[in-house]
């Protein structure tokens, strides 16, 4: 017995495609992606031209041999860590105290001692 998955369930995996096809193909699903998002479409050549102008910005295979984080989930913990922390039930800060606070987490987490005691 055949079982039939309707075509909105179905996962797509990506055809096997190299260089200039493959990078098409990625755009396209950004592009739909997108669109099933925000319900709007959005053109190949924005998405191109925000790869364009972030390149300097894109070098995840470096970043990963030397050993840094990729991906946001790190920052995404931090900032969660510093919510934790700094918003607790009853605690109010102004600006320039927040600020000083957090300059002094920052601090302590790097461990630069030295630089907090002189």
């Amino acid at each position: 017995m055949v079982h039939h998955i309707p075509e909105d369930e179905m996962v797509h995996q990506p055809p096997l495609l190299y260089g200039v096809n493959r990078a098409s193909w990625s755009l396209r699903e950004l592009a739909n992606a997108y669109e099933a998002e925000h319900g709007e479409s959005i053109s190949m050549s924005m998405i191109s031209e925000y790869f364009q102008t972030h390149r300097d910005h894109l070098h995840y295979q470096q970043v990963a041999k030397q050993g840094g984080p990729i991906g946001s989930g790190s920052v995404e913990s931090l900032c969660s860590q510093f919510q934790d922390r700094f918003k607790r039930t009853g605690q109010f800060w102004s600006r320039p105290g927040f600020g000083h606070l957090i300059s002094l987490d920052v601090l302590l987490r790097n461990q630069d001692y030295d630089f907090l005691w002189n």
